[in-house]
């Protein structure tokens, strides 16, 4: 949850956290007590996901990418994985007889690394220049205008790329897993958040229309991988990022901070049909 859209305090654990030194604390759990307690001078934002070192009481890292990538490798080191069947036919492996399924085999790293940095990184940093946007209080800045343009141009570059071919390399990597989660969004939270929608070059949605058939079945096969970890109404609560941060302003300025109603009128009807796109997403029959 990002938090209640009104005190500006961040992400927070509505149902507390479940390691320690919080675990058997009351209440919900504000996300920026971990990196206080890492550092108490600590000023950087709070941010998701992050993995937590329960006996030193210390950040291990905020970054999905480096996070997927140490879960995975210590996995593959205790050689075990837990896989479903579905994911196991075409994930990829390493170790003796190619038993070890991992998302970062050794010997697809660099490429790897260099898919990310040629085609998913530029989509996700033109993405993220929408937080930008609201930051600044929804006013289009050079910086804004530009991102919307590389995210058409992103979309429309690993629309050929995955015209032959199921994953972006020869199997299931983590870059098909970090790609996968930022195509997922797109239609439930991000068109509509960053207003992308109303850049010229905006042709429609991903998964609820055949603009971008490539993707969408790219995306539709991913998201029978990683179904049961996906959930959509989470998604949703990066719309709350909007009033935290019109909060937080208002809270600052003389006039007072606003409503949480009055932040809230209209929404509602902005956001999109989860059940839509979850139908979209279902594997015809």
């Amino acid at each position: 949850d990002v938090s209640d859209g009104q005190s500006g305090a961040g992400w927070v654990f509505l149902n507390g956290a479940t390691c320690s030194p919080w675990k058997d604390r009351e209440g919900p759990f504000w996300l920026y007590e971990a990196y206080q307690l890492a550092d108490s001078l600590c000023t950087t934002s709070v941010s998701v996901p992050l993995l937590w070192d329960t006996e030193t009481h210390k950040i291990v890292s905020n970054d999905c990418w480096e996070i997927s990538k140490l879960i995975s490798d210590a996995s593959s080191d205790l050689g075990f994985c837990s896989c479903p069947k579905n994911v196991l036919r075409v994930i990829s492996k390493q170790g003796q007889h190619n038993s070890i399924p991992t998302l970062f085999p050794d010997d697809l790293k660099q490429d790897i690394e260099q898919m990310l940095k040629n085609n998913v990184e530029p989509l996700l940093d033109a993405v993220e220049t929408g937080y930008e946007y609201l930051r600044n209080g929804k006013i289009e800045t050079s910086l804004v205008l530009e991102g919307r343009t590389k995210v058409f141009a992103m979309l429309d570059k690993l629309e050929e790329l995955l015209g032959n071919r199921s994953y972006l390399l020869d199997n299931l990597t983590g870059v098909d897993v970090r790609l996968a989660i930022c195509l997922l969004q797109f239609d439930a939270c991000y068109w509509g958040l960053f207003e992308l929608q109303s850049s010229e070059k905006y042709r429609g949605p991903i998964l609820t229309s055949d603009i971008y058939p490539n993707l969408k079945a790219y995306t539709r096969e991913m998201y029978q991988l990683m179904k049961p970890a996906v959930y959509f109404e989470s998604f949703r609560q990066l719309y709350r990022l909007g009033q935290a941060i019109e909060f937080t302003r208002d809270s600052y300025s003389c006039n007072g901070a606003t409503s949480y109603k009055a932040l809230n009128r209209g929404n509602e009807e902005q956001l999109p049909d989860l059940h839509k796109i979850a139908a979209a997403l279902e594997m015809p029959t």
